[in-house]
């Protein structure tokens, strides 16, 4: 693998193969049981590239496999919250696009960046499945593929918002049974009413996607 690794790196290669390169010695790094080098490897692939998208659910396994559960969680925040405004963007364009000719050369660029974000969201799935706004993410994502024509479906769209629908309401209901316990701090109840408050919004947006996917 070191030797694959070596010859992209060769004869001074674009970034994004530097970028690849590295991002494939963390996980080889991580699958030889070098937890460390693995660190090291996708943080600094990070530091140098921030926009390498699959390098923080990447390394948020590699934290969680060390037991290092809140750099995990907040790593993985910081890329999802990466993803989500990279999709905005991308809507944005192909929103524009309907008035404003792009050329096949973006197209090709819009194309390969939604794979990239697809990729860097089923990896944060696979690591943590119960994150709603990962779905939600991959939801929009899915939508986005179908304008694209890239493949994906508007069913799969409708699974990942469904799959978000479902955890919602299920955080939702473990917090409305701790709401309703009678010896509740003042603080802590204040602190479960805002969460669900957030919860439910996340909860009309999903509900509002998949209203217009069934229309």
């Amino acid at each position: 693998a070191d030797g694959y690794l070596d010859l992209l790196l060769s004869s001074h290669p674009p970034a994004e193969i530097v970028d690849q390169a590295s991002y494939l010695r963390g996980l080889v790094a991580q699958r030889k049981g070098d937890t460390e080098t693995a660190i090291e490897t996708l943080q600094g692939l990070i530091a140098a590239s921030p926009d390498y998208v699959r390098a923080y659910p990447a390394l948020g396994y590699v934290f969680l496999s060390a037991n290092r559960d809140a750099e995990a969680e907040e790593i993985m925040d910081v890329g999802l919250a990466l993803i989500a405004d990279r999709i905005h963007q991308l809507v944005m364009t192909v929103s524009a696009s309907e008035t404003v000719h792009v050329s096949a050369e973006r197209y090709r660029e819009i194309s390969g960046e939604v794979l990239d974000l697809q990729d860097a969201l089923v990896l944060q799935i696979s690591v943590t499945p119960d994150d709603e706004e990962a779905h939600m993410a991959l939801g929009d994502l899915h939508q986005l593929n179908g304008v694209l024509q890239l493949g994906s479906t508007l069913q799969m769209a409708h699974a990942e918002y469904s799959q978000a629908s479902s955890i919602l309401r299920s955080k939702l209901a473990l917090l409305q049974g701790q709401q309703e316990q009678s010896d509740l701090p003042p603080a802590e109840r204040a602190g479960i009413e805002a969460e669900m408050a957030g919860l439910r919004e996340k909860l009309r947006i999903v509900t509002t996607a998949l209203s217009r996917l069934e229309e």
